[in-house]
């Protein structure tokens, strides 16, 4: 299965190489407004959703509005033809909804750039579920770090009480695990799949973190 590639207006898109022409001229092109040119081209004519862009260009990351706009202005200005003054002939702006881009898109085959007329399969079950399995991988590698901080801050506390010297009223002190407790946060995971639809899961396992951590003595 080859890398995408798309006519996008007269610019041409190829995945495979990373790479943006203009009548078989390299449109310097970030990585970041490259991953955004891509996005906007898969989606193409709909509108993409600050939200997906996040999902898409930053991986799931929470940016602010800000640097999404900032991230289009760049790609503006990366494929501008010179012609400074004039609209944009790229993208637009659906106020409080996302971006889209205005010009024809197709999807084509690498190299050769004739159109493809559908696609010739689909992903299969592992694709499908990438994001799904990157979730769960993630969640397992932060209950193990999270267990081991808390054992980390368990031997530190033990051996500061051992070498305390005997009677001292730092030892004696009935409050001084009280105040020296120790708190974690535990964040919603991100659903990392094309579709969202196991959002569900990264919210039960933190719930399931939590309600493990609540469970062990000193946090």
């Amino acid at each position: 299965m080859g890398f995408e590639c798309y006519r996008i207006g007269d610019l041409l898109l190829d995945a495979g190489t990373q790479e943006v022409t203009r009548n078989g001229v390299a449109v310097p092109v970030p990585r970041l407004s490259f991953k955004l040119l891509l996005s906007l081209a898969r989606h193409a004519p709909n509108v993409v959703s600050t939200e997906q862009l996040e999902l898409e260009v930053w991986s799931g990351l929470v940016v602010d509005r800000g640097t999404v706009n900032k991230r289009v202005l760049l790609l503006r200005r990366a494929l501008s033809d010179g012609k400074a003054g004039e609209q944009d002939p790229y993208i637009a702006v659906v106020r409080g909804s996302g971006y889209r881009l205005i010009v024809p898109v197709e999807r084509v085959l690498p190299s050769s750039g004739e159109a493809v007329a559908e696609e010739t399969g689909e992903p299969n079950w592992w694709q499908r579920n990438a994001g799904f399995f990157r979730t769960v991988s993630y969640s397992l590698l932060g209950i193990v770090a999270l267990l081991a901080l808390y054992q980390g801050f368990q031997n530190a506390d033990t051996d500061s009480i051992t070498a305390s010297p005997a009677g001292s009223a730092q030892a004696l002190a009935p409050d001084a695990a009280v105040y020296s407790r120790t708190s974690i946060a535990v964040l919603p995971f991100v659903d990392l799949s094309d579709d969202g639809i196991h959002q569900y899961l990264g919210d039960g396992l933190a719930e399931e973190i939590i309600n493990l951590l609540a469970g062990l003595e000193g946090l």
